[in-house]
């Protein structure tokens, strides 16, 4: 069952406290409009995961 883990950062904190969420679902075109619809918003972050065709932040 999947969990939350939680590790250090590799960059120095300069102002609020971030959250980064990797989320896998198994229909991930689904998920990222769902997410989308909720307010969330793609972003070209300059780097792709291997065998995909976007990352959506």
């Amino acid at each position: 069952m999947p969990g939350p883990l939680f590790g250090p950062g590799t960059e120095g904190i300069t102002g609020k406290n971030h959250l980064h969420l990797d989320v896998r679902p198994y229909d991930r075109n689904a998920e990222a409009e769902r997410f989308v619809a909720l307010g969330a918003r793609y972003a070209d972050v300059g780097r792709y995961a291997t065998g995909l065709q976007r990352s959506a932040v």
